[in-house]
């Protein structure tokens, strides 16, 4: 059983949009108000509660709030289990402590469990069904959704998200199970492999010496924001026309994501279904030590290339189009050492694009060299290739 979500534009008469809020603010309070009696538990008792514990609580809370039944108690519920979720990854898996939702700060959104068929898609009028959305007016309960693609029906919906992006806009993304395998996954082959070296001058650089720039949507609208920005400093705030610049500048930052998200999302699903790849090896980057061993300027550009994304992508791609994820040591000299004969250069600084190797007298594109080692390391039985008189020194890579 594999699972695969569908995300959808939602546009929500002002009567539903009400109800959404009230969803996301219900939700917010509920999650806040467990998460205070989990940490008073704890304290106490130095035990955790249980999330159906605390969901045994929620009717009498509802008699106390009487507005908290306005939205769906199914989604109340959710609230409960991803608190404990939340709760349970911090002590499992050392994920950071649930922090208390804030109204204006934390993402607004909401899950729907599928019971009972009450998550319904009307793709002949476009029209998304979840409980608690009757419009007394028009006596119909369902919301206009872009149904742009239809989900197959050998898929099983189990939940909707209904989120809000920091622009206003509306979305739903569908949660279905799917009930088939993955494609088999070739036999790693260093024939048809590829090596990906991130870099800062271009996006990436691929072992067969292609360069994919970056759009790098954030400097094309850094004079748009800079001087939104100026004029904000110059308003007061309790005027409509902060409220109105700061809605500008939020919708200009909202564009840039999805331009940035849709240049991804296509890379990805290029390199993932070229037939002539079969594996594809990159480093196993640390973003946040990378960004504490540079300066602002760098770390502007590292943050407008969304790194951490595209690998992620990359990584359920390949395991829906049956291509081998290889990543090798994050420490490893890839940048310092000949492709050719496997010499290090360890006097090799940041702004050197261009090296030329002591030992063999090659000649390197920096950027061209990493890529190419990389994709060696992924293999370490080619450690020796033709050409090397010496083996490149570096650990066992990660599939």
């Amino acid at each position: 059983m594999n699972n695969k979500a569908y995300k959808f534009r939602l546009y929500p008469n002002k009567y539903q949009e009400d109800l959404l809020q009230k969803h996301f603010g219900h939700c917010r309070f509920i999650y806040n108000h467990f998460l205070a009696i989990k940490i008073k538990h704890y304290k106490e008792t130095k035990k955790t509660i249980t999330w159906v514990d605390l969901a045994n609580q929620l009717p009498a809370l509802k008699s106390e709030f009487d507005w908290l039944s306005e939205v769906g108690s199914q989604s109340l519920q959710q609230s409960i289990r991803n608190l404990d979720n939340a709760y349970t990854a911090f002590f499992r898996s050392g994920a950071g402590f649930p922090k208390f939702k804030s109204k204006h700060k934390s993402r607004n959104s909401f899950v729907v469990p599928q019971t009972n068929n009450n998550i319904k898609l009307d793709y002949t009028s476009n029209k998304l069904t979840i409980p608690k959305f009757l419009n007394l007016k028009s006596k119909d309960n369902r919301i206009k959704c872009v149904l742009h693609r239809q989900i197959p029906n050998d898929e099983i919906i189990k939940q909707a998200t209904i989120s809000q992006d920091k622009d206003g806009k509306f979305y739903v993304s569908i949660l279905v199970e799917i009930n088939k395998s993955f494609i088999t996954k070739p036999d790693r082959d260093r024939n048809n492999a590829i090596g990906i070296d991130f870099g800062v001058k271009t996006f990436l650089t691929l072992s067969n010496g292609n360069k994919i720039e970056n759009p790098k949507y954030l400097k094309q609208s850094q004079d748009k924001l800079t001087k939104h920005q100026r004029d904000l400093e110059s308003l007061d705030k309790d005027t409509t026309k902060y409220k109105s610049k700061r809605e500008q500048i939020t919708k200009l930052y909202a564009k840039i994501s999805r331009q940035r998200k849709d240049f991804l999302d296509k890379l990805s699903h290029q390199l993932t279904n070229d037939s002539q790849i079969g594996s594809i090896a990159l480093e196993d980057l640390s973003i946040k030590d990378m960004q504490q061993n540079n300066y602002s300027p760098t770390n502007r550009i590292i943050n407008d290339y969304a790194w951490s994304m595209f690998v992620n992508m990359l990584q359920y791609k390949s395991d829906w189009y049956g291509k081998n994820l290889v990543k090798i040591g994050r420490f490893t000299p890839s940048s310092k050492t000949c492709s050719n004969c496997g010499n290090i250069n360890h006097d090799l600084k940041l702004d050197n694009r261009q090296w030329k190797c002591i030992k063999c007298n090659i000649e390197h594109d920096r950027d061209i060299n990493a890529a190419s080692n990389i994709l060696d390391f992924a293999f370490p039985d080619m450690f020796f290739k033709k050409g090397r008189n010496c083996p490149i020194e570096a650990p066992m890579a990660l599939a």
